[in-house]
């Protein structure tokens, strides 16, 4: 499963700590325990107490910058990250060394509150999925997740790059989808409603234009695809 990213808009703040030889630190929250955020429409998503406990013990997530790999910020195996799970939800504390740049620049804008949330990635181990009737998904709850790092940003950050959806427009021309298994790729791929509407509409003018290139039998089955992406994109 790929990796995603969450977001939370509190409890992030920059200090410089008492005592002698003290490093300066940013703290705040990555998660939020059950507390539903609606990842769509329709959609919520909840993290469960304990989600973290077992990822916190066996793996060794690092502190980035905006999620930017080239601007590291700490590592929990170095001591410049601590992790823990709280009441609230899955707590960060950085030790910051203000003589390099980076550092520096995410203390001071955390500091002057112009970066305020924070966001952390990861893959979902074990999850219970709720369904209406119709199939579509309305609650996920995270049991389990692997961590792979947190970082303080200024916007939500999503995982769903250009290849990934590239690979699902190639799988919605190929009919192999059905709108359920779209919606399905979509939030794993943590795309965005408007991303997806995007997709659909490129998906049905590719339909129109290229016709004779799709693996799909004339007529009736390429309208009928066509109404079922346009009928999509419409519900996003």
């Amino acid at each position: 499963m790929m990796i995603q990213r969450r977001h939370v808009n509190m409890g992030l703040e920059a200090r410089a700590e008492d005592g002698e030889g003290a490093l300066p630190v940013i703290r705040g929250y990555a998660a939020v325990f059950d507390e539903p955020t609606e990842i769509w429409p329709g959609f919520r998503e909840v993290v469960k107490r304990g989600a973290f406990v077992k990822t916190l013990k066996e793996n060794d997530p690092l502190a980035l910058w905006n999620h930017n790999s080239d601007f590291p910020l700490g590592r929990q195996s170095a001591g410049t990250l601590k992790l823990s799970e709280d009441e609230r939800g899955l707590a960060y504390e950085i030790k910051i060394d203000l003589a390099t740049s980076w550092e520096r620049d995410a203390y001071q804008s955390i500091r002057k509150r112009s970066v305020r949330g924070s966001s952390f990635a990861f893959r979902a181990v074990r999850e219970t999925v709720k369904r209406n009737e119709n199939g579509r998904m309305e609650l996920r709850e995270l049991l389990e997740v692997e961590l792979f790092e947190v970082s303080p940003v200024a916007f939500p950050a999503y995982a769903g790059t250009d290849a990934g959806v590239r690979s699902l427009v190639d799988d919605m021309l190929s009919d192999v989808l059905t709108p359920q298994a779209i919606l399905d790729r979509a939030v794993a791929m943590d795309l965005t409603p408007a991303a997806l509407r995007a997709t659909c509409a490129s998906v049905v003018e590719q339909i129109d234009r290229n016709e004779q290139t799709l693996r799909l039998s004339a007529g009736g089955k390429r309208d009928r695809m066509r109404r079922e992406i346009e009928l999509l994109a419409a519900e996003c």
